[in-house]
This record gives C-alpha cells, structure tokens and sequence, in this order.
C-alpha cells in the first residue's frame, strides 16, 4: 500500500475568527489527539461561513479514486455544541456536506466518507471546507487538525492505494513506496 501525505499551502479564504491553515496542528493522524495549542476557531459572528483551506504539489497522477474520507478534530465551544460540516471540493464543485460534526464539547476525531469515481485530473484544485453553525446557546468551533484520506487505484499497475492529504502542520509531500522506504 502506497500512502502520500499532502498538507494544504493555502487559505483559500478568510471567513472565520482565526483560519490560517498554519493555526492548524502538527502532521497528527487519527487516532492519535493532536495538541490544542494551535487551531482554527470559528465564533459565533462566523456562523454559517464555509472556512476552506487547499493544497498544492501533489504528485498523484494515473490514478483512479474510488473515496473520499475527511478526518476532522476539534469540539464544539459549549455545553450546547453547535451544527458543523464537513465537505471536499473535487473536479470543479463541493460534494455533499457530511452530517453533523465538532457536536461534542469534548475534543474528538469525525469523519465523512464521499464514494465516487474520480481521476487526478479531478482532484486538481481540490479544497476542503468546514462549516460551523453556533446555535443561540453555543459559542463556536475549535478545529486542531483535519486531513484528507483519499483511496485510489494505480491506473498502471491496478493496485489499490491510498493518500493522505492533511491540514497539520507538516508542508512536505512524500510517499512511503510498497516496500516502506521513502520515496521523493
């Protein structure tokens, strides 16, 4: 299995309190809980903004995508957590948001899986956005990591592989080849 890990070199824009995507924590992989120290914050008067964040240089190319899995980690800002989502833009438009996410007032892992057919020629350009909803008791979002987990074909050789496109800290993109060395 061939795994890639691609952080996002992008804002895409600048809706929430805090947004940069260097505010978002350290190449952290779920299941492990990132720090706090650092995040995305979403408060009340960002309600209903879709914060997106992008990624640049990835090497992917002749493959054929079979999923889409975002991972997000974070909570809800009160007792009263408010209503998030998660969503993926691919080959030109947002797929369909996920369900409730960040529901919780304790810091937790969320996921959403999006099952298609796309090639690399699709995941140009590809963004990821979450939007957060306080409801009148809630204060907002906290978001300390999110990544992408992306399942694919090789187109060449057929095999079955998978990226991993994330919102941590680390900026570098390589690839652990089949036989576990590193390879670019």
């Amino acid at each position: 299995m061939t795994q890639a890990y691609l952080d996002p070199g992008t804002t895409v824009n600048t809706l929430w309190t805090t947004n940069a995507y260097t505010n978002i924590n350290k190449a952290t992989r779920q299941p492990t809980a990132p720090s706090t120290g650092t995040y995305a914050d979403a408060s009340k008067s960002d309600a209903g903004e879709k914060q997106q964040w992008g990624f640049t240089g990835s090497s992917l190319t002749n493959i054929n995508i079979t999923s889409i899995t975002m991972w997000a980690n974070g909570k809800g800002d009160s007792i009263t957590p408010p209503a998030a989502k998660m969503s993926v833009y691919v080959n030109g438009a947002y797929l369909t948001d996920s369900t409730e996410v960040l529901n919780t007032s304790s810091q937790a892992w969320y996921s959403y899986t999006w099952n298609g057919t796309w090639n690399a020629q699709n995941v140009n350009n590809m963004k990821m956005a979450i939007t957060c909803t306080p409801n009148t008791v809630s204060i907002g979002c906290d978001v300390y990591c999110a990544y992408l987990d992306i399942t694919y074909t090789d187109a060449s050789s057929g095999q079955p592989t998978k990226a991993r496109f994330g919102l941590c800290k680390n900026f570098n993109l390589f690839e652990i080849g089949r036989t576990g060395g590193m390879i670019g």
